[in-house]
């Protein structure tokens, strides 16, 4: 089919982030042909400065899937189509139950390079703060506790994600434990070896406009330092974990009033002027200190690994004081029973203050057995000396009544 694809449905914009929206609309978005590379397009879900995300369905399979393209203008740039081949062959290197799943990959003249990708049931966290509000603190804590794990793997294969941010944090309809994917590695940084655009894409970049989210980047990303690594991303996560417990990132406004200058927020993060939440309902002593480190200004000074931060943030759930205070958010207790239910949540440390307790138990009687056997071993030697005095004793000494 030439042209333009006449099915509304192709045509109509159904962005993931639809409750922040005003309005739908289409951003230019269109497909000459809707079925290529043995898929069907049914929907647009999102757009955005380089394409489109699509769902689709596998003509033989009758499988639904993601596709991510690029715009009609940008299908045959050689930059574009390598950010596509590098998020393509990131993916490929990163298998993990915590990373969205690379299906395919392909090129077509109708839509240039795309990139199938699964399909995923649930929302972002971007557009849970907006629905719910700050999360529960367990909640919060078990969802950067899995981002960390797929960041172990990526991180493992020398991939530094360098755009984390609760829209690419994608919460999984799973069971009744929380489960999370991490999304798009679009921009993600070095990679695999392997990687054939590898020294392209990189030159490139360096030329061009800075790529991210200025409120989520640490300063060695915004001024494009050499230092800038894998704990770039540790960064990016303390300032995910502050805004999903109080709403807003530490150099922005809350996610319902933004619209803050991005130079600005530049400025900040260079500086190193921020504010963390004071509330201790909102934010506990322990979770603040945990999110000061990852915010350290200089990169030394921070968790040198997620799985140093995935650490210390299991030291804190498995702390005994549990804050009762803390807001929980509009989340029913179904919720809260199944974050408590989750692998990743740790238990109170009380076993070894019962050992403790038990151990002082069995020393006191012990003591105490040992003070009675002394005292009858005592008082068994005293009686046997009476009985030895008593039959050596001399005729003189009787009492018999008939001596003189």
């Amino acid at each position: 089919m030439a042209g333009r694809a006449t099915n509304p449905d192709n045509l109509r914009v159904v962005p993931l982030r639809s409750a922040r929206a005003a309005s739908e609309s289409t951003h230019g978005f269109y497909l000459q042909s809707s079925t290529f590379g043995g898929y069907r397009v049914e929907r647009v879900l999102s757009t955005g400065s380089l394409g489109a995300v699509v769902c689709a369905r596998h003509l033989l399979r009758d499988e639904v899937v993601v596709i991510k393209l690029l715009h009609p203008d940008l299908r045959h740039d050689p930059v574009s189509m390598a950010r596509v081949s590098r998020e393509a062959h990131v993916l490929a290197h990163v298998a993990s139950e915590r990373v969205v799943r690379l299906l395919d990959t392909g090129w077509t003249e109708e839509v240039g390079p795309y990139v199938v990708l699964e399909h995923l049931v649930g929302m972002d966290l971007a557009r849970m703060l907006e629905t719910s509000g700050p999360l529960p603190l367990p909640l919060a804590v078990d969802y950067v506790l899995q981002a960390c794990e797929g960041l172990g793997v990526a991180h493992a294969r020398g991939i530094t994600h360098r755009d984390l941010k609760p829209e690419n944090l994608f919460a999984v309809r799973s069971g009744s434990a929380p489960a999370l994917k991490l999304l798009d590695f679009g921009i993600a940084q070095h990679g695999p070896e392997s990687f054939p655009y590898r020294e392209i894409v990189a030159e490139v970049e360096g030329e061009g406009p800075l790529l991210g989210t200025p409120e989520y980047m640490s300063p060695e990303r915004i001024q494009e330092l050499p230092s800038a690594d894998q704990r770039s991303d540790v960064w990016s996560l303390g300032v995910v974990l502050h805004e999903l417990l109080t709403g807003r990132t530490p150099f922005g406004r809350h996610r319902c009033e933004r619209g803050a200058d991005q130079a600005e927020i530049c400025e900040r993060v260079v500086s190193h002027s921020f504010e963390l939440e004071t509330q201790r309902a909102l934010l506990p002593p322990p979770v603040r200190a945990v999110i000061q480190r990852c915010l350290a200004r200089q990169p030394g000074q921070r968790y040198q690994t997620v799985e140093e931060l995935a650490a210390a943030l299991r030291r804190v759930t498995a702390m005994p004081e549990r804050w009762p205070g803390t807001l929980t958010g509009k989340f029913s207790r179904q919720v809260l029973a199944e974050v408590a239910s989750s692998p990743n949540a740790a238990p109170a440390p009380v076993a070894p203050v019962r050992r403790a307790r038990s151990a002082r138990l069995r020393w006191g009687l012990g003591v105490w057995l040992a003070l009675a056997l002394g005292t009858a071993a005592l008082a068994g030697s005293l009686v046997a000396k009476l009985q030895q005095r008593a039959a050596q004793a001399t005729p003189a000494e009787s009492l018999d009544p008939s001596i003189p």
